[in-house]
C-alpha cells in the first residue's frame, strides 16, 4: 500500500467516525488498522503488547526500532504503530512524513491528535517512552 493510500485510509477513518470522548487510543488504532486490512490482537493494551512482543503475531514483527527505523518503515509503505506504555498507555498509528511527491490535498482535514501522527510531531519525551511495531514481512 502506498503512502497516500495509507494516509487516506487513516484520515478517512478519523474523519468519518471521530474518536469519542471516552474511546481509548487502542480502540481507535484497532478501528484504523481494521480499515487498513491489518490484523490486530484483541484485549487490553497489556494483552496486545504481550501478543505482539512475541516477535510474531499474524505478520506483526517486533524489533527494538529506533525512531529512524520506524520512519524508514513507514516511509517504505509499511504500517507502523507506536505504543507508549510507560507514560500515557497510548497507541499511535504512525503516519508517513509529508512529501512533495505525495499530494494529500484531497484528504479530509482532521484536528491534531495523538491517534495518528508523523514521528516528527511526537515530542522527544514521548518518543523515549514509545516502542515501535511494524506490520512487515522482514526484520531489520
Amino acid at each position: 500500500m502506498d503512502r497516500l493510500k495509507y494516509k487516506s485510509i487513516v484520515y478517512w477513518t478519523l474523519a468519518q467516525r471521530p474518536p469519542e470522548k471516552n474511546e481509548s487510543s487502542l480502540d481507535v488504532a484497532r478501528r484504523i488498522l481494521s480499515n487498513l486490512g491489518v490484523p490486530f490482537p484483541k484485549g487490553k493494551l497489556n494483552d496486545v503488547m504481550r501478543k505482539i512482543d512475541n516477535r510474531e503475531y499474524m505478520g506483526w514483527r517486533w524489533h527494538p526500532f529506533s525512531v529512524m527505523h520506524a520512519q524508514q518503515c513507514v516511509n517504505s509503505d509499511y504500517i507502523v504503530i507506536g505504543i507508549d506504555i510507560d507514560g500515557n498507555n497510548r497507541v499511535t498509528v504512525i503516519l508517513p512524513e509529508d512529501s512533495a511527491a505525495v499530494d494529500d490535498s484531497a484528504l479530509p482535514k482532521i484536528p491534531d491528535n495523538f491517534y495518528a501522527r508523523s514521528l516528527s510531531s511526537i515530542t522527544l519525551g514521548e518518543l523515549q517512552q514509545t516502542q515501535f511495531f511494524a506490520f512487515v514481512d522482514f526484520i531489520f
